[in-house]
């Protein structure tokens, strides 16, 4: 009988979601009926006729601002889920959806129904969270909005406690924004929106419902209150309107107007309100029937390509860094010839490295493109001085962030007094028996062992920018590993392309000696200069320039503290290698910031990776890439 029990529990669910709305509707139109029990008719309509011409076609442009506004929504949304729908198809289905939904109440299903109508391409389950998500966001924008009108503006009583209350937790939603991009509730899963979408849904909230309160104050007669007093009234009007789900907002509205502004004679309020939906409710609505009766397909756009990455294209690479986007979600734009490694954190679009192939002036108008159409900001992260050069020139706001240890194998000389420290450091593996092996075969099991002791001795793995381990990564870079008495001590991985190896993973077991990373970093270096690779990285070290002195100095000494960067800068820099700055890149300051604050979200709090993997993956297998 459980299929009985889920039965009527749907349709229960279904009856509620149509009969409360219903039912509120029923009930506000009676409280509604009893308040203007003594109004006369003929002094409503007298009041209309006295409503000028110019005040009529003053409201019909501030709607057409209001609805122009409402479009913007759903282009959010459409970019928020990546729908593919050009952006004046997207605005258009909006205007039309709004405009119905708003008029024949049931917002989210008549929302839906609309776009899936206007837009022939989409799909019901895309409409339905294109719908869901603009009902929502546009609730919550309007609550701020609403919140800073009766802060700024002269409130109602009662409201400003509330108001203030709203504000204040502001920050709190803005950091778990940034801290939890993706929230879960068991298999439930939602990716919430970037602050860019966030901020551009609050100002186009604001624009919305000003314009339509301006509608309303212009069709008011004389007597009616000035424009600062009724804007936090209409707004709260307004959201008792779209939260009761009646058709039209009819009920609530008129009570709440009614309750607020008692100055005001109720035959002219009542009077402005019918002038008010005639021009706002039901003339839209009525040009939106008649789009939707013509749907338009979606126009194509020519946008760069984003393709994924293919082994071929990194192994051209100037940089073999740029193997990591295997790992963390990353894909390539192309435009003109030119391609970019582009790795997607939740609140930026970041080119990563140099480009692939191709010139930089090439890439940025495709990067911004690319995350305008993603609700994100465009960043460069970790790119050489060249590339950060043209960003300038371009107008991005350009920072130091890195230095990236580099080696010329085929010139490096062991016996210098720069790196005195790296003999003794080797002395110290080979006694104690540390074994060196170029990885023909990858013994993955052991090496996942290890690699799950280094977790739990350091408190997780870093990713981002930065790899995991992962039996199907690590098969595609170059690995050395150490052993001693046929116990695996520890490994190291190079991403590796055509003109450079990159230092990526680095791990040990509890009982690996002294020196026995820089045995394998040695061992590694000999091999790239037998294989005549020019460039070896040791991969990069944080270096904010000024982060030394200043307001930023204790925060910036404990947060490297924390991370053990001044133990890293010290194994590095044994190898004697050249520093080679690094820059980050973005259009403006805010932006930079912005998106240096979610890269070290992603770097240092990662999502985990699947825990499943099959048996097979951990036995004996070759690297992809080998000599």
């Amino acid at each position: 009988m459980d299929w009985l029990n889920v039965t009527r529990q749907r349709a229960l669910s279904r009856m509620m979601r149509v009969g409360l709305p219903l039912g509120v509707t029923a009930l506000a139109l009676w409280l509604l009926a009893r308040q203007i029990a003594g109004v006369d008719v003929r002094a409503i309509t007298g009041t209309m006729w006295q409503v000028s011409a110019g005040q009529i076609l003053g409201a019909l442009g501030l709607t057409a601002l209001s609805f122009a506004a409402i479009g913007r929504y759903d282009l959010v949304a459409h970019r928020h889920f990546q729908s593919g729908i050009d952006d004046k198809s997207a605005s258009r289905s909006g205007i039309a959806a709004v405009a119905l939904a708003q008029t024949l109440g049931f917002g989210l299903l008549t929302g839906a129904l609309v776009r899936w109508r206007m837009l022939p391409d989409l799909t019901l389950t895309t409409a339905m969270r294109l719908s869901g998500f603009v009902c929502l966001s546009f609730l919550g924008a309007l609550a701020l909005v609403t919140a800073a009108a009766c802060l700024i503006l002269p409130a109602p009583k009662g409201a400003l406690l509330p108001a203030l209350g709203l504000l204040i937790a502001l920050p709190l939603m803005i950091w778990l924004l940034l801290r939890h991009p993706i929230l879960r509730f068991g298999r439930l899963t939602l990716r919430m929106p970037s602050l860019t979408a966030v901020s551009a849904i609050l100002f186009w909230v604001a624009l919305d419902t000003t314009a339509a309160a301006a509608a309303f104050y212009l069709l008011l007669p004389a007597s009616g209150p000035d424009f600062g007093t009724l804007l936090p009234v209409f707004l709260i009007a307004f959201g008792a309107a779209l939260l009761s789900g009646a058709p039209g907002g009819v009920g609530p509205f008129e009570l709440a107007l009614l309750s607020l502004l008692p100055q005001v004679p109720t035959a002219d309020l009542l009077a402005a309100i019918l002038m008010f939906r005639g021009v706002y409710y039901a003339l839209p609505a009525v040009i939106a029937l008649a789009a939707c009766a013509a749907p338009r397909r979606a126009t194509p756009v020519a946008r760069a390509s984003v393709q994924p990455a293919r082994r071929s294209m990194l192994w051209q690479a100037p940089r073999a860094e740029v193997g990591v986007i295997r790992q963390n979600g990353g894909t390539v734009i192309a435009r003109q010839g030119a391609a970019m490694a582009v790795w997607p954190t939740a609140q930026s679009c970041v080119g990563l490295f140099d480009p692939v192939m191709g010139d930089m002036v090439d890439l940025l108008p495709a990067l911004q493109e690319t995350a305008q159409r993603t609700n994100k900001q465009p960043c460069l992260y970790k790119v050489s001085a060249p590339a950060a050069l043209t960003a300038r020139r371009a107008g991005w706001i350009v920072m130091r962030i890195a230095q990236e240890a580099v080696l010329a194998p085929s010139t490096f000389n062991l016996n210098t007094p720069a790196r005195r420290g790296l003999r003794r450091k080797l002395r110290q593996a080979a006694k104690a028996g540390v074994e060196l092996q170029d990885a023909g075969l990858l013994p993955l099991r052991e090496m996942a062992e290890v690699d799950r002791a280094w977790q739990k001795r350091r408190g997780g793995a870093r990713a981002g920018s930065m790899g995991c381990f992962c039996p199907n990564y690590v098969a595609g870079q170059r690995v050395f590993l150490a052993y001693r008495g046929g116990h695996l001590l520890g490994y190291i991985s190079f991403h590796v392309s055509a003109h450079e190896w990159c230092l990526d993973l680095m791990r040990s077991a509890d009982d690996a000696p002294d020196g026995m990373m820089h045995a394998l970093v040695y061992k590694a270096l000999q091999s790239a200069a037998a294989a005549k690779v020019a460039r070896v990285s040791l991969a990069a070290l944080p270096d904010l320039l000024g982060s030394e002195k200043g307001a930023f100095a204790r925060p910036w000494a404990a947060l490297m503290a924390r991370y053990n960067a001044d133990g890293l800068r010290q194994f590095k820099a044994s190898f004697a290698p050249h520093w080679q700055p690094l820059y980050a890149a973005a259009p403006n300051r805010l932006a930079l910031w912005l998106s240096l604050t979610d890269i070290a979200r992603a770097i240092h709090c990662p999502a985990p990776l699947s825990p499943a993997h099959n048996e097979d993956e951990y036995n004996e297998v070759a690297p992809i890439i080998a000599s």
